[in-house]
């Protein structure tokens, strides 16, 4: 079987898709029944990911299919038995009497359900999606949760919606090297993300004095690139007073090595976000045995649901507070710490994914 799978996510900085996409397109190339004919609509990155493309921009295609039914991915594959967008786009069916069958993964419904906290960039994705819908794709999620959002969005069969949950990245030993160096000797807590509103950073400035008062010796570290909520959580900052604000410690981007070492030796995870489609970071933090603090998400209530991850309102400053400093008093770990035992592979997601490439082409 040939698939033609969108590795655009692939290009650039790696965020939670990126890794996604890797994870599976590296899983399916183990498997000796599915031939991945990679994609890439950009220009930015027309060189990169090894991928079939041509030069052209992602936003002028992307509003292409937004109004037309022009130019399907097999102008680019060739022919192929599916075609798999990998990120909320896919494009119109190929003409023929009998087109390849595409899906459309749908991480999440942040550009549905809060529009205002989502980059102006993504807005154009429910109509992507609908589109695609309408003329026969099929929609995958990342879990069960957002599959049955979508068919209540969407109202349509449940059939044509499938969850497949993803692989857990696997972290490396880490290098403290280039960490600012208050991290190798003070207690840190962590949080990870592109500074934009849905990951829910002003939740822990507002947590921070408390924090601070309980537990004086303790530093803020976030790690993640600017974005379009980084004046507003500066904003946030210049509020606390002097000795508050130097206990916070914004990295920008690290590098996977620093990453890991981050994950490794914070003493408590925090994942405050408004709205996730999975959630790699805390199941990466429990994996190497650092004690998770999250928001009750649906979605994390249902990633997270073997693991001992708190899950709490952190919209609550005083329940968030609590359920902190009760992990960085308590012992560290998952069930044991240990990958192989989080219910999640990217070898078994292969099997999901070529079960459903199978399905559609019936």
């Amino acid at each position: 079987m040939r698939a033609a799978v969108d590795v655009t996510p692939l290009l650039g900085a790696r965020t939670g898709i990126g890794e996604l996409v890797a994870g599976l397109v590296g899983a399916l190339r183990e498997r000796d029944d599915v031939e991945v004919v990679p994609i890439a609509l950009t220009w930015r990155g027309r060189r990169g990911a090894g991928a079939h493309h041509r030069p052209i921009p992602a936003r002028l295609i992307q509003g292409v299919w937004s109004r037309r039914d022009l130019f399907p991915i097999t102008r680019w594959s060739g022919q192929v038995d599916v075609v798999h967008g990998t990120n909320y786009v896919v494009g119109p069916p190929s003409s023929g009497p009998r087109p390849a069958p595409r899906i459309v993964t749908v991480h999440d419904l942040a550009t549905v359900k809060t529009p205002e906290l989502c980059h102006r960039d993504t807005l154009i994705f429910p109509h992507l999606v609908r589109r695609a819908v309408q003329s026969g794709a099929f929609v995958q999620t990342d879990t069960q949760t957002v599959a049955d959002e979508v068919v209540d969005w969407l109202q349509i069969d449940r059939h044509r919606v499938r969850a497949i949950y993803p692989g857990v990245p696997t972290l490396g030993v880490g290098d403290v090297t280039g960490v600012d160096p208050r991290l190798s000797n003070r207690p840190f807590v962590l949080t990870l993300g592109t500074e934009e509103p849905r990951k829910g950073l002003l939740r822990v400035v507002s947590l921070l004095p408390s924090l601070l008062q309980a537990r004086p010796d303790i530093v803020w570290a976030h790690a993640g690139g600017k974005g379009w909520g980084s004046d507003e959580l500066t904003a946030a900052l210049a509020q606390l007073a002097p000795e508050q604000r130097a206990s916070v410690v914004r990295l920008g981007r690290v590098t996977d090595s620093q990453r890991a070492w981050l994950l490794r030796h914070a003493e408590v995870f925090l994942y405050p976000s408004i709205d996730e489609g999975f959630g790699f970071p805390p199941l990466e933090a429990l994996s190497v045995g650092t004690s998770v603090v999250a928001h009750q998400l649906p979605v994390l209530r249902e990633v997270l649901d073997a693991t001992d991850a708190a899950l709490v309102d952190t919209a609550d400053p005083t329940v968030f507070l609590s359920a902190v400093l009760s992990r960085c008093r308590s012992e560290r770990g998952l069930i044991s710490g240990d990958t192989d035992q989080l219910p999640y592979s990217w070898q078994a997601m292969a099997a999901s994914q070529v079960q459903f490439y199978r399905d559609v082409r019936l």
